[in-house]
């Protein structure tokens, strides 16, 4: 298998499983506060992940500082900050709305790699990126009624 079809796989699995916290969120957002939801997940996620490391006999090694700098960036923003701010929005909108709109997440993504680690977009990925897109946003209209 090509190092790209592996990283497509991947990516896809990754997704199903971000798909999935949409259901795991309109749950914990009805009982537990999101920030301690957020801690708890992480807080259930560490030993797990220990296990996982263990398994591959990876060892846990010391971050130069602006390595740690940014994984704790990195934390702040897309682990936690996500986290939170799915709870609270499927608790408001509903896990149908919030599901939509996570749909926009290919062309956020898409647009960060091409701002921050130049990237270059080709058609066919300009192509996906307006397409997934445009479906969020009319799913997003169907949901809410939008008279577009």
């Amino acid at each position: 298998m090509s190092e790209s079809l592996k990283g497509q796989l991947l990516c896809s699995l990754a997704m199903v499983l971000v798909g999935s916290t949409v259901v795991a969120s309109r749950v914990i957002g009805e009982q537990i506060e999101p920030f301690l939801a957020t801690a708890l997940r992480y807080a259930a996620a560490l030993p797990l992940l220990l296990l996982v490391m263990r398994w591959r006999g990876e060892r846990l090694h010391r971050p130069s500082w602006r390595d740690a700098f940014l994984l704790v960036l990195q934390a702040a923003a897309g682990s936690v900050g996500y986290t939170v701010l799915l709870i609270e929005g499927v608790a408001s909108a509903g896990a149908a709305q919030a599901a939509v709109l996570t749909g926009t997440l290919p062309a956020v993504c898409a647009v960060f790699a091409v701002l921050f680690l130049r990237e270059r977009l080709d058609l066919r990925l300009l192509a996906a990126i307006g397409l997934a897109t445009a479906g969020a946003l009319r799913g997003r209209c169907r949901l809410w009624r939008c008279p577009h």
